[in-house]
This record gives C-alpha cells, sequence and structure tokens, in this order.
C-alpha cells in the first residue's frame, strides 16, 4: 500500500516551486476531468511523448533492482509509479492533492511512498537515497538562490556513489539556438498545430505565474559550478527530440562520490 504522510495544507509556502505555480499544480491535481498528462503541466496530445521520458531516465539515473529512488515534484506519479518498478523502493514528494491522486492510482504499490509537503522543511530523517530526480521542476522557482538552496538539499539527500538528475530544464538560449536551426522550425511548426487543434491547456483559467527564474545558459553552468565546488560531479546531457520538449531542454546529471 502507498504510504501518505500528510504533511502539507494549502496555505503552506512552499520552498521548491514558486507559491503561485505551485497553488496552481495543486488546483489542477483535484480537477476529475483532466488526465494526469495535464496535471502535470503538459497538453493530452503530449502523453505518448511523456511515456518516452521513461527510458531515457532509467539510463541516465542508471536506475538498478536495489536502488531508493525520490522525486522531488513527482505530481500525480506519470513518472514515479512506472519507475517504481525498476528499484526497491520509491519516494515522491509534492503538493497533497498531487499525492492523494498517485495514491489511488497506485493502491498496491507496497515499495511506493508519498511525502506530502514543502522539500526544503520536509523532515527525511537519516533517509539518503541512491537516485534523485527533479524533473521539469526547476523552472518554477522563483530565484537562483532559491535553485541553489534546492540543490543543496538535493544534494544532502544523495547517497555516496549516488545520483542526481536535474532534468527538463527550459534553458531560453538552447530553445533560441534550436528555434534557429531547420530542424527547430520544423518541431515548431509541428507544435503551432498541435495547440492549434487542441484549443485549451489545462492552466489556461489558472493565475498566471510572473515570479519565476528565468533559466539560460549562464545559469546551467552556475549550477554545474556550484555542485562541482562543493565536490560532486555534474554534467550536461541533451535529450532526445521525441521527448515532450526535447529540442529545448537539456538535463543536469550530478554524481556522487563513494
Amino acid at each position: 500500500m502507498l504510504i501518505l504522510w500528510p504533511r502539507f495544507t494549502p496555505s503552506h509556502r512552499s520552498a521548491f516551486m514558486s507559491q503561485v505555480s505551485f497553488d496552481n499544480f495543486a488546483k489542477a491535481a483535484t480537477q476529475t476531468d483532466l488526465v494526469d498528462t495535464e496535471i502535470a503541466g503538459r497538453y493530452p496530445f503530449q502523453a505518448l511523448a511523456e511515456r518516452r521520458i521513461l527510458s531515457d531516465l532509467i539510463q541516465k539515473l542508471n536506475l538498478q533492482p536495489a536502488d531508493r529512488l525520490l522525486e522531488v515534484g513527482c505530481g500525480p506519479g506519470n513518472l514515479l509509479i512506472p519507475l517504481s518498478f525498476f528499484v526497491s523502493s520509491a519516494t515522491g514528494i509534492d503538493n497533497l492533492p498531487a499525492i492523494e491522486r498517485m495514491r489511488k492510482r497506485a493502491p498496491g504499490a507496497a515499495n511506493l511512498t508519498g511525502l506530502a509537503g514543502n522539500f526544503l522543511e520536509l523532515d527525511t530523517g537519516e533517509a539518503r537515497f541512491d537516485k534523485v530526480l527533479v524533473y521539469s521542476v526547476l523552472h518554477y522557482l522563483a530565484s537562483e538562490e532559491e535553485i541553489f538552496a534546492f540543490v543543496d538539499r538535493c544534494l544532502a539527500c544523495c547517497a555516496p556513489g549516488g545520483r542526481i538528475l536535474l532534468g527538463d530544464l527550459p534553458n531560453r538560449d538552447r530553445k533560441r539556438r534550436f528555434g534557429a536551426s531547420e530542424a527547430g522550425q520544423a518541431v515548431r511548426a509541428d507544435w503551432d498545430n498541435q495547440v492549434t487543434q487542441a484549443g485549451s491547456h489545462a492552466f489556461d483559467t489558472l493565475p498566471g505565474d510572473q515570479n519565476l527564474v528565468a533559466i539560460n545558459d549562464s545559469l546551467v553552468l552556475a549550477i554545474m559550478a556550484h555542485v562541482r565546488q562543493r565536490g560532486y560531479e555534474a554534467y550536461l546531457l541533451p535529450q532526445p527530440l521525441e521527448l515532450p520538449f526535447g529540442g529545448s531542454r537539456e538535463d543536469i546529471l550530478i554524481t556522487a562520490h563513494r
């Protein structure tokens, strides 16, 4: 059975996401008319591309059967539930409605744990995780200062020899470079067509968030330098084009020495 540790109330200040975005994702998770792909902030037509994320994560994190996996910002479990089949234990942190939705989707998952609350304040005791996943989350933070605090918390949760994947970073400079290429222009035309056919996005009626950090080349490199100064290794990895935003996004892989 999925374990639910309810340590969050809707009025609680989030420290791993801008409050407006945190509240928006929590509200979306309560909507019974939305599919889980929409609750994760994507369009329904991205469901197939979303499933392709899994093989990319398994390879980059080098998931093993004995691994203890943590996902921060797990949403309704679109990634964590299937990844739980590849590891010894899988723990997800997010807002309470998302954690409850994940519990309902996988009621019999004995190795799946949901923690509802503030990532920087949750007490995980002495627990350390072999693999830590943060996917499509960092750009919802409010400042560079919050990003570095968030990354430091991830480092503190990582076991010796472990891996951390800061995934799906929407680097504006990378997006600009890719958009100027022939392949990028083709992807953009296809994207615009699909968005037009979709008509609307699940978050269109929710408040816009103007308090978000801008991720660019300088910040990506600063994150890597920050990690290396703390004794870890950091590598910049591309995403396959067939992922939801593959051409314009990239990942940072962090490895801890034993």
